[in-house]
This record gives structure tokens, sequence and C-alpha cells, in this order.
């Protein structure tokens, strides 16, 4: 509805008479325009997609991570999958689920790989993976969207 309002006075506009402050009557009602456009442009695209602030939202992949982190990255969870296999298998539903309330919020990698007696030397390949694997912005987002925002 702005778009076209706008468009429509800069159309009336070009059939007023040309005078010098005619012309800079236009030029400011253009750039006006233009102004309002971007902006209006800007705020919609800061409410699709807003990057929360949140604990651990910047942290690296790793095993000292609470394993919800962990399993909100299909990446990161297919790292666990090839370094330690074992970690996963048979492992309760309330551990390996990446929804809230779950015992993996409070429960890190470490914790859960000392509870199936994994090897220290795996433990410390799989946090070489884990530390390899890329953090992206769809990470933080997941990561800062199991806290309670107020939304």
């Amino acid at each position: 509805m702005i778009i076209s309002e706008l468009s429509r006075l800069c159309k009336t506009l070009d059939t007023v008479p040309v005078g010098f402050l005619t012309v800079m009557w236009k030029r400011f009602v253009k750039v006006l325009s233009i102004g309002i456009l971007g902006l209006s442009c800007q705020v919609a695209a800061a409410e699709e997609s807003p990057l929360l602030d949140c604990p651990l939202r910047d942290a690296p992949f790793s095993v000292d991570l609470p394993l919800i982190d962990v399993f909100l990255s299909p990446a990161a969870v297919a790292v666990m999958q090839h370094e330690t296999p074992q970690l996963l298998q048979g492992m309760p539903d309330s551990m390996v689920t990446n929804t809230a309330p779950t015992m993996g919020a409070i429960m890190s990698v470490r914790n859960a790989a000392a509870i199936r007696q994994i090897p220290a030397e795996d433990i410390v390949r799989l946090n070489n993976a884990l530390n390899a694997v890329p953090l992206s912005d769809d990470d933080r987002r997941a990561r800062c969207l199991r806290y309670d925002n107020d939304q």
C-alpha cells in the first residue's frame, strides 16, 4: 500500500509545471519517498528473522556444550554418529531430543560420554571433529529459540 501511494505521488508530481521550486520540491518528495521505502524494507527484513542473543549462542561446537545444542545441528549430530556411534546408541529419548524440556539441556556431551564409558582418546577425537563444524546463523538462532525470550 505504501509503495503504490508513493508511486502515485511521484507520477502526480511529474505533471506539475516546471519551475525552480517545483523541481526542488519534486526532488525532495522523491528522495523522501525512496528513504521511507528503504526504511520500511529494513524494518520488515529485521522482523523476519532476528538473530537472538542468549548464553552459548556463539560457542563453537564441542563436547562441553549441552547435548541439546549439538542435537540442534544436523552437521554436529552427523559428526557425533561418525566419531562415536556408541554414544548415541540406546540413549533414552529424553536425552536425544532437540526440544525442551530435555535432560540434554543440562547434560554436556562430555557427561554423556562419561556415563557411556567412552575412552578419553575418543572424546578428544570427537571434540576436535565437533570444533571443525562451522557455526551458522541458523545454529545460533536454534540455540537461542530454546530459551524463554518473552515471545
